[in-house]
């Protein structure tokens, strides 16, 4: 079967899969339900855990295997700041390739009407420790809670992502980057200089800690 349109077969004899999770765009490969392959063209896809993907046209320039599931093992995350809640953590694979464009997740929602204090950070590994970094922010959109992009970089590759959830009041910090392949620290969190082209950055930090 062609790959990049909407794979009805899947659908026609999976028909609860297709009420429940909505339109594919691609092939499904794994019996789990956790994997697709995709094109060159914009791709869908909501697995059997309720995780989501958006793939614009153009992310990939051939078939790739895209794999998104929920990241369980405790070992693998970093530790959640005091006054923030993960939601869920997404390892997103796609099979060694990196996107030409931003792609967007979306977990089911859990938290009620909240959506003004919702972020996602990529997991890092640094200077042994493990960090957060937060690459985005996210809102309720339809019943699910999906990445907003822009105005920030956006989900740029493969990795763990963690959906956060916070009543804290958040500010900003924005500085130049003097060069690539730095590590930088703003308490609980770390950003790294090369995960983005873009020339200012922004670590979010609870606003009664700006003063400090």
């Amino acid at each position: 079967m062609t790959i990049g349109f909407v794979f009805l077969l899947f659908s026609s004899l999976n028909p609860l899969f297709s009420t429940i999770y909505g339109s594919i765009s691609g092939r499904v490969t794994d019996e789990d339900g956790k994997s697709i392959v995709v094109g060159s063209k914009a791709s869908e896809f909501i697995n059997l855990e309720g995780i989501g993907i958006k793939i614009e046209e153009g992310t990939f320039s051939g078939a790739v295997q895209v794999r998104i599931e929920e990241e369980k093992n405790g070992n693998l995350l970093a530790p959640v700041p005091e006054g923030y809640q993960r939601l869920k953590s997404v390892n997103v694979d796609f099979s060694g390739m990196t996107p030409a464009k931003p792609f967007k997740l979306s977990i089911p929602s859990n938290i009620g009407g909240q959506n003004d204090q919702i972020f996602v950070a990529k997991e890092l590994f640094t200077f042994g420790q493990r960090k957060l970094m937060i690459v985005e922010s996210a809102s309720l959109k339809d019943g699910r809670i999906e990445v907003n992009s822009p105005p920030f970089p956006g989900l740029l590759s493969a990795g763990t992502y963690t959906f956060l959830f916070t009543t804290t009041p958040l500010g900003f910090l924005s500085f130049s980057v003097a060069q690539l392949g730095l590590a930088y620290f703003a308490w609980e969190f770390a950003y790294l200089s090369d995960y983005s082209s873009v020339q200012k950055i922004h670590v979010r930090s609870p606003e009664q800690r700006n003063n400090s």
